[in-house]
């Protein structure tokens, strides 16, 4: 029974029996071979490393430079627009903050702050629309969601043209400028085609008046009414003007009948039948003139009335 107790705590004092530990291996000539390979590979991969880096250096510097020669122009740039901004103060140029609210300065304030004349001015409200529109924006959007980096390139532009401006913080001058513009824009666009507002009408009546303009130049006289009353005088009185058609044949002298001869009375009768001839001949040119016929074309053709050919060979 004793002996049973002593294995019984041995085996549990000790569960499980002392493992003995494994000596590591030692290293093989190959393994050798291969850390001195990668320690050559290693000592040849940072001499590549250091010359990548000599090559960064020097296009840092290089980069630099370029750098600082733009920086240079800009300020030369920068420097030329300041001086030739104006101030009333003594001829210094001083910036202008931007107000609490900027919607509550009004154009002629900013006008008489860069001090230009009517032509200056308008040539800025010019310059300020045609950047908008070159900026490609959305008129048919609100001014709020219009995109600001093609904004900043309208304003940018304005201020080339105009260094003046410049002197505005924050470009709030251009900003306010250009609101003034999109609104305008915005309202004839929508008041044009509307009779019931004003420039609706304005419109309306400035189209009347080019296109009454137009047609009068080229339509002298009106299409209906007689050829006589379509051209007036000075004073609006008609003036009787020929009528296009047949002309009609000058008067033809009266002819002084013949003295009675002593010969037969064949002859009286001759004298008769000559008459009574002119007065067929005269209606008979009347008839024509009213078919259109004149004398002319009648002696053209080489006819002529077979009792005054009988009369003229018996006389």
């Amino acid at each position: 029974m004793a002996s049973s107790k002593r294995t019984k705590s041995s085996s549990k004092e000790n569960p499980r029996p002392p493992q003995s530990r494994k000596k590591a291996p030692k290293k093989s000539s190959q393994t050798a071979l291969l850390q001195d390979h990668n320690i050559g590979t290693t000592s040849s991969g940072s001499q590549d490393g250091v010359d990548r880096i000599r090559e960064l250096e020097a296009l840092l510097c290089e980069t630099q430079g370029r750098l600082r020669t733009t920086e240079a122009r800009l300020a030369e740039r920068g420097d030329a627009a300041q001086g030739s901004v104006i101030h009333h103060n003594g001829g210094q140029a001083t910036r202008i903050p931007a107000p609490s609210r900027i919607s509550d300065v009004t154009m002629s304030e900013i006008r008489s702050e860069l001090g230009y004349t009517k032509q200056q001015w308008n040539a800025v409200r010019s310059c300020v629309r045609d950047c908008l529109s070159a900026a490609r924006l959305d008129w048919d959007a609100h001014w709020k969601s219009q995109s600001t980096t093609k904004l900043g390139y309208a304003f940018n532009a304005v201020e080339d043209d105009f260094p003046e401006l410049r002197r505005f913080d924050g470009q709030w001058a251009v900003n306010r400028i250009a609101k003034d513009v999109w609104d305008n824009r915005k309202t004839y666009i929508h008041c044009v085609d509307k009779p019931s507002t004003y420039i609706g009408r304005r419109t309306a009546q400035r189209h009347a008046g080019d296109g009454s303009a137009h047609t009068g130049s080229q339509r002298s006289t009106p299409p209906d009414g007689p050829a006589s009353l379509r051209s007036t005088s000075a004073h609006g009185s008609p003036q009787h003007t020929p009528s296009p058609g047949p002309s009609r044949p000058a008067p033809r002298p009266l002819r002084r009948p013949r003295a009675p001869s002593s010969s037969s009375s064949s002859s009286s009768d001759d004298d008769d039948d000559l008459e009574k001839v002119d007065d067929t001949d005269d209606e008979e040119e009347e008839e024509t003139d009213e078919a259109g016929r004149s004398k002319k074309r009648t002696k053209a053709s080489g006819g002529l009335p077979a009792k005054r050919q009988k009369i003229l060979t018996t006389s």
